[in-house]
Formats: C-alpha cells, sequence, structure tokens
C-alpha cells in the first residue's frame, strides 16, 4: 500500500515539474521578445536627436517657465525603414518615446 502512495506522489512531483518548466520556458520566450523590442527601439533612435539647450541669459520668471522642446525626427529615413511611420509619439514623464505607424485598415 505505501508503494502505491509513493507511486503517485512521485508522478505528481513530476507533473508539476513539467509544467514549472513549461511556464519557465514561456517566461524566458516573452523576455527575449521584449529584449528584440528594446533592440528595435534603440535603433530606431538613431533618427531622433534631442532639443539642444540655449544657454542664454534669462529672469527668474522666465526659467520657471518650462519651454516646449520638441524632437528632431529625421521621418525619411524612418519611411525608408518602415513606409507605415506617420509620427513620433513622447511622453517624458512615463519614459515613452516611440514610432507610431498607421495601418491600412486601422484595426
Amino acid at each position: 500500500m505505501r508503494k502505491k502512495g509513493n507511486t503517485v506522489l512521485a508522478g505528481l512531483i513530476i507533473c508539476l515539474l513539467l509544467v514549472f518548466l513549461a511556464a519557465a520556458g514561456k517566461l524566458f520566450g516573452a523576455y527575449l521578445k521584449y529584449q528584440k523590442g528594446d533592440v528595435s527601439y534603440e535603433k530606431l533612435q538613431e533618427y531622433v536627436q534631442e532639443p539642444e539647450e540655449e544657454e542664454s541669459p534669462e529672469s527668474e520668471k522666465e526659467k520657471e517657465e518650462p519651454k516646449n522642446r520638441y524632437l528632431e525626427i529625421d521621418f525619411a529615413g524612418l519611411k525608408a525603414v518602415n513606409p507605415d511611420v506617420i509620427a513620433w509619439i513622447q511622453i517624458p514623464a512615463l519614459d515613452i518615446s516611440y514610432p507610431v505607424v498607421q495601418g491600412k485598415d486601422n484595426a
């Protein structure tokens, strides 16, 4: 009777180990996809330049007000990589700076 209990327990452990390995494999696959995306976005950053800071004497009031600084985007270069590029979105507070593409059907 004891051997049957050990066999069931061993089978359960093997099943749980297989489930764990499958889940770990899925997580690793997702990690690799994110890494590939990060590399792609780093390559696209070559087409973007931050605006240069102007160093001019300003009054205290002007220093307090944030100035709008726009990115300089090489859309011709981006369109050579992907002709569907239509814009660039940047949200500094969220550390978002990515190209925007438009599909044929907007779905």
